[in-house]
């Protein structure tokens, strides 16, 4: 019997998604950076080695993200965990 796959969503500043998603750190700066890898570092305690892919609505939205402290424009990624 196969175990039922879960799926997490996570609310990032949209600046940082390509990062996410694609590893690409260039527009970053190095506080930025540091915070994206910090993030990451909190999601694989909590899911394992998961990768983040985005959402089927990639369409931004201003709030408070699921990492740092300030309010900006988001969207939604998704973390498959089995």
């Amino acid at each position: 019997m196969s175990k039922k796959k879960q799926a997490f969503t996570y609310a990032v500043p949209a600046a940082y998604a390509s990062y996410f998603v694609n590893g690409d750190s260039s527009g970053l700066d190095d506080d930025e950076l540091a915070e994206c890898e910090e993030f990451e570092r909190e999601i694989s305690e909590e899911h394992g080695n998961a990768s983040f892919i985005p959402s089927n609505d990639m369409e931004e939205f201003f709030a408070f993200p699921d990492m740092g402290r300030l309010m900006a424009n988001c969207v939604e990624l998704v973390i498959i965990e089995s």
